[in-house]
């Protein structure tokens, strides 16, 4: 057989493996399409996109898919689905983060390890807290229950640049829901241990006829 005769014997059977392959690779792409619709993907317009999450972890409304940090994002929906009430409850679902309380009733928060047991007046914390973009720079204020909260960002790794110098090992972003010019409320009633009661709630609406402005009662 001549270089020639192989040639056109070896374009053969690449055009044979392409026929008998192409059947496979459209089976695997609709199946492919199915699973990601089955993870949460919606289709619009004939074509899969996926919700994006916004996050304000580099200090500015990203989708969380562009942010160049170690970071996980719980949804009001997670909050809610999952009943978190604090930041003890977050470590169930972000990897990475511990939270206990020491004797005083202070959160003791480390991510990847890195944090302080120590509870003293004048001890800073390794993992900066922020709500609504307000510092906590005592531990006691971090062990506050969650009411009325639309997204907590846990970011890992040192996070000077943009947190401080408290962010050694990591920063926790936790946002609360904004107003809304639509009238709306929830109530929370509990019970627990000792005799324990808890009834909480929040009532949004406007402020004004036109709805310029909306307000948002915590209690």
């Amino acid at each position: 057989m001549g270089y020639g005769t192989k040639l056109e014997f070896g374009a053969i059977v690449s055009c044979a493996a392409f026929c008998i392959c192409s059947p496979a690779f459209a089976a695997d792409e609709s199946n492919i399409a199915a699973g990601s619709l089955a993870s949460g993907a919606v289709v619009k317009d004939d074509s899969l996109v996926l919700d994006a999450v916004i996050v304000t972890a580099e200090r500015r409304s990203q989708p969380l898919q562009k942010v160049p940090v170690s970071i996980t994002a719980l949804t009001g929906a997670d909050i809610e689905k999952s009943k978190i009430g604090s930041l003890m409850d977050v470590q169930q679902l972000v990897p990475g983060l511990t939270v206990t309380q020491a004797s005083t009733g202070q959160n003791l928060i480390f991510i990847r390890g890195i944090g302080t047991d120590i509870v003293g007046s004048g001890v800073e914390d390794a993992v900066a807290v922020y709500i609504d973009g307000v510092y906590q720079s005592r531990s006691a204020a971090t062990a506050m229950q969650f009411i009325d909260v639309d997204r907590v960002e846990v970011l890992k790794g040192p996070q000077g640049i943009l947190y401080g110098r408290n962010a050694t090992g990591g920063a926790i972003n936790i946002i609360s829901k904004a107003p809304s010019a639509e009238k709306s409320a929830q109530f929370d009633v509990g019970a627990g241990s000792y005799n324990q009661q808890i009834v909480r709630g929040t009532v949004s609406g406007p402020l004004s006829g036109g709805g310029e402005r909306a307000l948002v009662v915590s209690a």
